[in-house]
């Protein structure tokens, strides 16, 4: 009796050690500011942290423009996926807010830009889906000179240096990731302005397994609690001002 306790202890044991050892498949966004070769990309910093150091889970992280990689995860075979707005309602289930991006317009220097009333009449590029996330724009699409949606985020800085839009509607630090790789490619740089109009916004993960759903929100609540999130938001600033001051 003892002996066959000992067997399913051990089978038990085993078994909990190949599940954890599995590698997750990711699905994320395309963004140059997320995820890096360098390994020190923002959304990379977090997961890293909640799945790798607190789930103890090995992961792989495909990449889609925003906007697509929500419909693949529910066509392919992955885990989950990254980048997730708080009021997305896809199939299967949702962690709770693990990181957070800041949307604002950006222009050429020299723009008044207090509001989003201030882009009537002007010509404007976002990113796909921003009607349901940024409050008020949908009700003034109508009022622009133009209005357009890509998820390939890096034409919004082309479009703007070359005086295709006046006004870019996105994250801050996604905009100047790919205007930075621009000026990689010697093309003709302008000064630009953010202008801060907007809260910032949520996002989550969805998973196809529940269980894998709340070990992260376990993980999740634990790193707000220690402050962990606002170390490793540090941690990733810092780097993009080492990076834009060494470049």
């Amino acid at each position: 009796m003892i002996f066959m306790i000992i067997k399913l202890f051990l089978i038990s044991l085993f078994s909990l050690y190949i599940y954890s050892a599995q590698t997750l498949k990711g699905m994320g966004v395309s963004l140059p500011s997320s995820f890096r070769e360098d390994g020190r990309g923002k959304e990379q910093i977090f997961l890293d942290h909640l799945i790798k150091d607190c789930m103890k889970y090995k992961y792989t992280i495909k990449q889609y423009p925003f906007g697509r990689h929500m419909i693949a995860f529910s066509e392919e075979p992955y885990d989950f996926v990254t980048t997730v707005p708080e009021s997305s309602k896809l199939k299967y289930f949702q962690s709770k807010s693990y990181i957070h991006y800041q949307n604002g317009v950006s222009t050429l220097k020299g723009q008044k830009i207090n509001s989003l009333q201030d882009l009537v009449g002007k010509r404007v590029i976002t990113f796909s889906g921003a009607t349901e996330l940024i409050p008020g724009l949908k009700e003034l699409v109508k009022d622009f000179a133009s209005y357009s949606e890509k998820a390939k985020q890096e034409i919004h800085s082309k479009m703007l240096l070359l005086g295709r839009v006046d006004a870019v509607i996105s994250d801050a630090v996604i905009f100047f990731a790919h205007t930075k790789e621009l000026k990689k490619e010697k093309f003709q740089m302008k000064d630009l302005e953010f202008h801060h109009l907007f809260d910032k916004t949520n996002f989550t993960l969805y998973f196809k397994d529940k269980s894998l759903r709340d070990k992260f929100n376990s993980c999740v609540v634990k790193m707000h609690k220690t402050g962990k999130d606002k170390k490793l938001a540090f941690e990733f600033y810092i780097n993009e001002l080492y990076r834009t001051l060494s470049e």
